[in-house]
């Protein structure tokens, strides 16, 4: 999708976030968020959506992509993301209600940002629900001991938490790369082809940045997001979830469906964290956003 206006926003304590509006300036306005933590935002994402339909608002968090300075874990919170993004939002002068749009971590803030500015909220359009209990992080690393990379580190779904902080603390770049080896490994089901053992200094900084939003919890309480969803309950809520996600686990596309009922949950029967076969429910989902 074509990129109308793009720029950087100061938002305090030495940030500033790249932002990119795509689509119609005069259209439906929606705010996405990214995933990651660490990720970046970019326009080819929102090429389903119809560009004379929609106003996309999108921005690099806090340390990622083109944001400055990059990998900066310092003042980089959840609260200061959304803080971040209700601020790019009055910037630009949006004083609609917004569709708010995320994936994975993408969808961690677009629940908290709709719980934090109800008034700024229209619906949620959401993909593989990440609620950021620290019962979802604890499962998401329930298989850390069939990693044989990191055996030596005598790490389990217990203690992996400190042995990251530790690592960050210690600038222990082999720790880090080794654990970025599980990720990778996750994502593909188990196969151990294709590590990437060696992080340049850009990935690495991306990787201190995400372990450090881990290892905090991703800065919620052990619930995570779920206290706050009843603030949603008055709020159209879309979701799209694979039923074999390794990321982000089935229970908590039905846990937001028992607390929010309104929401309209499609289980695809499909493997991965995210892809191209979710586009199709998507669609549908911003029609009736």
């Amino acid at each position: 999708m074509k990129i109308y206006k793009d720029g950087w926003l100061e938002t305090g304590e030495g940030h500033s976030i790249y932002y990119m509006l795509l689509g119609n300036p005069n259209g439906t306005p929606v705010l996405s968020f990214h995933a990651g933590p660490g990720d970046c935002s970019w326009a080819g994402f929102y090429d389903f959506l119809d560009e004379k339909k929609y106003n996309i608002i999108t921005f690099d968090q806090r340390g990622c992509g083109k944001s400055e300075p990059f990998g900066k874990i310092e003042d980089n919170t959840i609260d200061k993301i959304l803080t971040d993004a209700k601020a790019l939002l009055d910037f630009i002068g949006i004083q609609d209600k917004c569709i708010l749009f995320g994936g994975s971590w993408g969808s961690t803030l677009a629940l908290a940002f709709g719980a934090k500015f109800p008034n700024t909220t229209k619906s949620l359009v959401l993909s593989n629900v990440l609620l950021g209990r620290h019962h979802d992080l604890k499962k998401l690393m329930s298989d850390l001991k069939k990693f044989k990379p990191l055996s030596d580190y005598n790490v389990d779904e217990n203690n992996i938490f400190l042995k990251i902080r530790q690592a960050i603390q210690n600038n222990d770049v082999e720790f880090i790369s080794k654990y970025n080896d599980y990720e990778i490994y996750k994502y593909t089901f188990h196969r151990s082809d294709g590590l990437k053992t060696n992080l340049i200094e850009k990935d690495l900084l991306q990787k201190r940045l995400y372990c450090n939003f881990l290892c905090n919890n991703l800065f919620l309480s052990n619930k995570g997001v779920v206290n706050d969803l009843q603030k949603l309950s008055d709020k159209p809520i879309f979701l799209v979830h694979n039923k074999y996600d390794p990321i982000c686990n089935i229970e908590q596309a039905h846990l937001l469906k028992k607390h929010l009922p309104q929401t309209e949950l499609v289980v695809l029967n499909k493997r991965g964290h995210g892809g191209d076969f979710q586009i199709d429910t998507l669609k549908k989902f911003f029609k009736k956003a």
